[in-house]
């Protein structure tokens, strides 16, 4: 998803963690996208309760 949402181009991709959400997968996505967009900045924060595990922006 976040390669896709880069296609129409980027700089800095944020990820927010819902809690419990194991956080390997934000580290994951950050070594992804450092290896295939490492012009991009990318950024992780922990949330609080919800009903979406992972949301992403693109700015």
């Amino acid at each position: 998803l976040a390669h896709r949402m880069l296609t129409a181009g980027g700089e800095i991709v944020t990820a927010l963690l819902a809690e419990g959400v194991d956080g390997a997968l934000g580290e994951g996505l950050a070594a992804d996208l450092r290896r295939t967009h490492p012009e991009v900045e990318f950024a992780v924060h922990r949330g609080g309760p919800s009903e979406h595990p992972l949301v992403l922006g693109v700015e």
